[in-house]
């Protein structure tokens, strides 16, 4: 563990007319009480935290900011209930909700723990792992969730929802800078476009160096940098119908695999060859927890390439409204030079009898798209019945391949995998009349009940 120090700097402009508004119900409540509303679409609709009946955490954008969430690893910091499972790769990391998850290499498992950005559930739990950037809020959902989001999630969802475009003109700047060398710059600018359209613009660029450094090549890694940037553009096609769209571009490069020795006992070696001693590979490593120094013949290093599209069409029917939500996800994985013996010895050269030299290592592509296309009609919450129904179509192909080596017969093989689903979801809410007119109620009840019974 290491301290760090961090250095912010921002800017941000918001231009808006004078206006003079009323205080309304919810915020007579929040100055009386001190208490902030949280609006949640844990249900499919916009609803106060307190009046939804499922177990949730919810993180707003105030909360994400104080708390420095910049990465979806961060979120276990603020919701006690989850934890990930880290791997040398994002593709061999899992997530797990009141510790139940999957820990699956298979590309065709589908993950107990869902996550949904902007109503689009992601293909792999290894897209989750990317930098949170214009966040509005975070939505821990506990429990089995797929009679609402459609995909399997018997154990949960993480529901991540972005900013989207403001009412007025508005524009700002962060740069954080920490002294292990970790810099992070956010932009954003956002406003309408006349009277029935506004857009969101953001971007981020991230930059960490790494913390260990490898003597055999004296390169730093455990590093990584990365960008990227979404728009949002919204429409009113009529006064019934408001068009929604939206894409983002993500790419990151991590060098976010290398482990370094603990202990090493006396006369160590490396795959039990009386060859590999791991002595000559210790020179200048003390090992321990403070040890930030290794020796490897291959040097971690990944890509990850992400593309999102989404279109959400919504039409008010009058004390009900229709929803159309298509996306399109395109997420591209690589990663080689992951030091199998954790060395800078001749494995190979021991394994292969002299026909290779170097160290092994292994690493591999991985490619997954989606196509999701969902329909949902929702009441607009009024009255004492709610109700929400819907279908929801996902096809979703997984093409990966590894391959260890170099010398590749000592493992390899390619998958592919396919899937395809198809639900449909329902809910209804029947609200009870509370406080004084239920006990005006039950009281009448009573009186007429002692009226007329026996002496």
């Amino acid at each position: 563990m290491t301290r760090k120090f961090v250095l912010l700097a921002g800017v941000s402009l918001v231009f808006a007319p004078t206006s003079a508004f009323a205080q309304d119900q919810n915020s007579a409540l929040e100055a009386a009480t001190g208490l902030e509303e949280i609006i949640v679409t844990a249900q499919k609709r916009e609803e106060n935290m307190q009046d939804v009946p499922v177990s949730v955490t919810a993180l707003s954008a105030a909360a994400i900011e104080n708390q420095r969430i910049v990465q979806f690893s961060d979120l276990t910091r603020a919701a006690p209930s989850l934890t990930i499972s880290e791997g040398t790769s994002a593709n061999n990391s899992s997530i797990f909700l009141r510790g139940i998850g999957t820990t699956a290499f298979s590309t065709s498992v589908e993950p107990s723990v869902s996550v949904v950005i902007d109503d689009i559930a992601v293909v792999q739990q290894a897209q989750a792992f990317a930098n949170l950037s214009d966040i509005e809020r975070v939505e821990v959902l506990r429990g089995p969730q797929g009679t609402l989001f459609g995909k399997n999630a018997s154990a949960g969802v993480v529901n991540v929802v972005t900013k989207g475009p403001s009412d007025n003109f508005t524009g700002g700047f962060q740069i954080s800078a920490t002294d292990d060398t970790e810099i992070r710059a956010e932009a954003m600018v956002s406003g309408p476009l006349g009277d029935t359209a506004g857009f969101r613009l953001n971007g981020y660029y991230t930059y960490r160096e790494g913390f260990f450094r490898n003597l055999t090549t004296g390169n730093r890694t455990n590093g990584e940098d990365g960008f990227g940037f979404r728009g949002k553009f919204n429409f009113d096609a009529s006064d019934k119908l408001t068009v929604k769209l939206a894409a983002d571009y993500s790419e990151r490069n991590s060098t976010t695999g290398v482990r370094s020795l603990r202990f090493v006992g006396a006369g160590a070696r490396s795959f039990g060859v009386p060859t590999l001693v791991l002595a000559p590979s210790l020179v200048g490593i003390t090992p321990g927890s403070d040890n930030f120094k290794v020796r490897l013949n291959d040097e971690f290093d990944s890509h990850t390439k992400q593309f999102s599209g989404s279109a959400k069409f919504i039409l008010d029917l009058g004390g009900a409204s229709l929803t159309s939500i298509s996306s399109y996800q395109d997420w591209k994985y690589s990663y080689s030079g992951e030091d199998v013996d954790g060395t800078d010895l001749n494995v190979l050269g021991a394994l292969t009898g002299g026909l290779a030299s170097g160290g092994l290592a292994q690493g591999g592509p991985f490619h997954a798209t989606s196509f999701t296309q969902e329909l949902r009609v929702a009441s607009d919450g009024a009255g004492p019945f709610k109700y929400l129904a819907g279908l929801y179509y996902s096809d979703a192909n997984t093409d990966r391949a590894f391959a260890r080596g170099p010398v590749t017969l000592l493992a390899g093989w390619d998958s592919t995998a396919s899937t395809r689903s198809l639900a449909a979801f329902a809910q209804l809410i029947m609200t009870f009349q509370t406080g004084r007119a239920l006990a005006a109620a039950f009281a009448s009840i009573m009186k007429r009940l002692a009226l007329i019974s026996p002496i």
